[in-house]
């Protein structure tokens, strides 16, 4: 993303702005089933120290009030989750400047430092334009403004806007997670059950410690359940995206996807090699689905658009990864039949990098690189014409490496320091 310049103040009127308290909901729903699982696993704990649980043990009030703590944290999730989906839009304005954003509704005014604000997007709703902002906390404040010119404008002065920052959404809702918690209970109990089975015939325990054992299982399920098929968290940057779906986290490169389809339940990026990875957004209002896709499609169009010889060449240089992260970025230029399809660098071009002898070292051995991995037998005559013009040893050794298909690390450095030694004189 580029840097990001001095924004002008400016003040709109939407006709209506909503805030949703998702973050909130989501921190009282850890924090409920948090409960649960503790009022469970001391209740289990209690009625093995105990076997006659009952008046004589020191755990019930404890228990009793871990149980009362659960009940009232559930209630009081179920109640912010139902604020979200009915929560009152109002009018009223927002302004911003480069330091915070100011939210006024009736007679509420919210300001909201402008570093709190995480990711914004704009969306085509059936009230018009949509601007959502998803601030630190989770929370997302939306508003329908009058035209796209007004939505991009209101981004941009929130520092959110596409050449700003990475779009970070988390996808689904309040309302499927529930439903997903919901839904675990039954397996959930099940499971327990054979636990519960498994453990008395090995244990003999009594049975209040079966009965606790059940509910812990079952009060672990919803929370599992939700880790394992609960909707991602996803950032697009410009360099691709990030999906982190609690049980597995991955990132899919711009230069490897051909296509960005759509399901009713999921976004599919179709890629080079033929697979299709799909991005879970069930239970994702349709507004805030399309305006994923339309971020990716931007992204991937601004990937593959021409860049200049400099910006192209610039590509194979280290920049600080480690060795096999240059190794794989290299490797990824390479298309078996289109060869340097993601810089656009031709041979020639790779070539006259290798044979510019007033080139970063690391430039030059990453060309002979990438040009060994379509024709080692070609480069390598091509390279021991450059070597046979190379004073420098170090630079040598580190060429005829990378000739053979191979970036020696200790022979990189090498040449690097020895072009440093020679630079300083």
């Amino acid at each position: 993303m580029n840097a990001p310049a001095e924004t002008a103040a400016i003040e709109v009127t939407p006709s209506s702005i909503g805030v949703r308290r998702e973050g909130l909901a989501r921190r009282l729903g850890r924090v409920s089933m948090g409960a649960i699982v503790a009022s469970c696993v001391v209740s289990f704990v209690a009625s093995i120290v105990y076997p006659s649980f009952g008046a004589a043990s020191p755990f019930d009030k404890l228990i009793g009030l871990l149980y009362l703590l659960s009940v009232a944290l559930l209630a009081v999730t179920a109640l912010t989750n139902l604020w979200c989906w009915i929560a009152p839009r109002r009018a009223g304005s927002i302004a911003a400047d480069g330091a915070s954003i100011r939210v006024s509704r009736g007679f509420g005014v919210r300001v909201i430092p402008r570093a709190n604000i995480k990711a914004g997007w704009l969306s085509q709703s059936g009230a018009g334009h949509e601007v959502e902002l998803r601030l630190a906390s989770g929370d997302v404040v939306s508003a329908s403004v009058r035209s796209k010119q007004e939505a991009d404008a209101l981004l941009d002065a929130a520092g959110v806007a596409s050449d700003k920052r990475a779009l970070s959404m988390r996808l689904g809702g309040a309302g499927i997670n529930t439903l997903i918690a919901l839904a675990a209970l039954l397996p959930g109990m099940v499971a327990g059950s054979l636990v519960a089975l498994s453990l008395d015939a090995l244990l003999r325990l009594p049975s209040a410690a079966l009965g606790f054992m059940i509910f812990t299982v079952m009060a672990l399920a919803p929370p599992a359940a939700l880790w394992l098929v609960g909707a991602p968290q996803v950032d697009v940057g410009d360099d691709g995206v990030s999906v982190n779906s609690g049980s597995r986290k991955r990132f899919i490169a711009f230069s490897d996807v051909v296509a960005v389809t759509t399901t009713p339940f999921s976004v599919v990026l179709e890629l080079r090699d033929g697979r299709k990875d799909a991005i879970r957004t069930l239970g994702t209002k349709a507004h805030r689905r399309d305006a994923l896709v339309a971020r990716i499609r931007e992204e991937i169009a601004s990937a593959s658009a021409p860049r200049s010889l400099s910006d192209r060449v610039a590509l194979l240089d280290r920049n600080g990864r480690t060795m096999e992260a240059w190794a794989e970025a290299l490797r990824a230029v390479i298309d078996e039949g289109d060869a340097y399809r993601h810089t656009g660098l031709t041979r020639r071009e790779l070539t006259e990098v290798l044979d510019d002898p007033h080139a970063p070292a690391e430039r030059r051995i990453a060309a002979a690189y990438v040009l060994s991995r379509s024709d080692k037998g070609d480069v390598a005559e091509r390279v021991r014409v450059v070597i046979d013009g190379t004073a420098q040893e170090a630079v040598r050794v580190a060429l005829a490496r990378a000739a053979e298909g191979a970036l020696d690390e200790e022979a990189i450095a090498a040449a690097e320091q020895s072009r440093v030694r020679v630079e300083a004189r």
